[in-house]
């Protein structure tokens, strides 16, 4: 639509880069907000005889290590 408009290719890279950008931070803050929510929630339900049921936490680290990967 832009470049029918007469946007330039730089123009439009830029757009396209911008956009691109906000789409992935909102979809990392979405995910990280499910994560945390999942945390909370998963000990209520699952059955109380499952091994290492207490070990489930989102801890920094684990947020560390998960962003080199999106």
């Amino acid at each position: 639509m832009r470049a029918a408009l007469g946007a330039g290719r730089g123009r439009l890279i830029q757009q396209f880069l911008a956009e691109s950008f906000v789409l992935s931070l909102a979809g990392g803050v979405l995910g990280v907000l499910i994560a945390t929510w999942a945390v909370k929630v998963l000990p209520a339900i699952l059955p109380t005889n499952l091994p290492r049921q207490h070990g489930i936490a989102s801890t920094p680290r684990f947020f560390c290590l998960l962003w080199p990967q999106s």
